[in-house]
């Protein structure tokens, strides 16, 4: 877990310091992982239900979040 909040954080500083693109980039990505955590949440398996449900909320406010930053550039 640890190592996946660093790599989030590294692509959170990558999309927002580089260019919009890369940000639209990760955000897509952050949508796509949010997609795969809702499959988890509806399937009740490889991680608690609260987790998915927290994770996909987390996901899906930060794409969103940063594809407005990126498209305000």
């Amino acid at each position: 877990m640890p190592l996946q909040a660093l790599a989030m954080a590294v692509a959170l500083g990558v999309a927002l310091v580089g260019d919009p693109v890369a940000g639209l980039l990760v955000g897509a990505g952050l949508l796509a992982h949010a997609a795969w955590d809702a499959h988890h949440l509806r399937t009740r398996r490889v991680v608690a239900s609260s987790t998915a449900e927290f994770c996909c909320v987390l996901d899906t406010v930060l794409a969103v979040t940063l594809i407005v930053v990126s498209l305000g550039r």
